[in-house]
């Protein structure tokens, strides 16, 4: 379980945790991440639960959100 462990650290650390963290899972771990990071979120591209006001809600599609 992570709270943010990229937050405030460049890309390339950032990068090289969620590549930990995806060898990781692929020993048969669970890997669970809270992050702000939209661009982790897309790399992984695991079950992504959203949350808005503490309530878990359903993302919007992407081309949603680029407007």
């Amino acid at each position: 379980m992570a709270d943010e462990p990229t937050g405030n650290l460049d890309w390339d650390t950032s990068q090289a945790i969620v590549e930990l963290f995806e060898k990781i899972n692929k020993e048969g771990k669970t890997v669970l991440m809270a992050t702000h990071n939209r661009a982790i979120v897309d790399k992984l591209k695991k079950r992504v639960i959203l949350l808005k006001d503490g309530k878990v809600v359903k993302p919007k599609p992407k081309q949603e959100e680029a407007q």
